[in-house]
């Protein structure tokens, strides 16, 4: 019954139609500061300052079509790999879904653009304990504590990189 009073409530609040670009990815990505990790906000903020505001300037948020998103995958086609635009879609895809949330626009332009063939190409290799050996020898020591962190959890280099003293559990021995 909350539920049903809280959609009727929302479906009553009027659209604000006049809401500029950067003024929604602003308030987006301090959203998602305040709900995401450190990591992901990082990565929201590059793809927002290097590729969104550059390729769409400070157009309404309502004036930002289906059209004019699939005309940024294309260009970015041109510059990066598949993978890397799915990521930058799926942004796009949650920017936009936020602005349908707090009632900016109708619809969400970025729903119906597909993602593209993963073209990712992941070269996994287990090292031998040789080989993990001889790395660890020739290693400078302040990095060696580095590689074996990185070795014995399989942690990316994003996670490792970004790895704070609040992630790790001292008590349990666990990240």
């Amino acid at each position: 019954k909350f539920r049903a009073n809280e959609e009727n409530d929302r479906a009553l609040m009027p659209r604000d139609k006049g809401v500029l670009f950067y003024d929604h990815l602003d308030r987006y990505l301090k959203w998602v500061e305040q709900n995401r990790s450190n990591a992901w906000a990082k990565k929201q903020r590059l793809y927002a300052e290097t590729n969104f505001k550059p390729f769409f300037g400070n157009l309404k948020l309502s004036r930002i079509s289906p059209y004019r998103i699939s005309q940024y995958v294309e260009s970015r086609r041109r510059k990066v790999k598949n993978v890397t635009i799915n990521k930058e879609l799926a942004s796009l895809k949650k920017l936009f879904e936020k602005a349908v949330e707090w009632r900016i626009i109708e619809s969400n332009p970025a729903r119906t653009i597909r993602q593209l063939p993963n073209d990712g190409v992941v070269k996994d290799r287990i090292l031998s304990l040789e080989e993990i050996e001889r790395l660890l020898e020739n290693a400078d020591p302040p990095f060696r504590n580095f590689l074996i962190v990185a070795l014995l959890t399989g942690l990316r280099r994003s996670e490792l990189l970004n790895l704070e003293w609040d992630d790790i559990n001292f008590d349990t021995m666990m990240i």
